[in-house]
């Protein structure tokens, strides 16, 4: 199920440590796997934005939250 796994899946698209997830090692590799196929088949994409570009995204929605607009003015 595409939503559960990326459940397990970062925004940069890095598979979460079993810490950040929960699971026990035997599972973590499960879900791992199936991260895995589900890229190896094109269900989810291989590709995730940069850190830097989600850094921007974020400071950019923060800027329209507090009205400054395109250019910070």
């Amino acid at each position: 199920n595409f939503s559960m796994i990326t459940e397990y899946v970062s925004s940069t698209g890095r598979i979460k440590h079993s810490r950040e997830t929960g699971l026990r090692p035997v599972n973590q590799r499960r879900m791992a796997k199936a991260v895995r196929r589900a890229v190896g088949m094109g269900l989810m994409p291989s590709v995730h934005k940069h850190p830097e570009m989600l850094e921007d995204e974020a400071a950019k929605m923060a800027a329209r939250r507090l009205g400054m607009g395109r250019f910070g003015l």
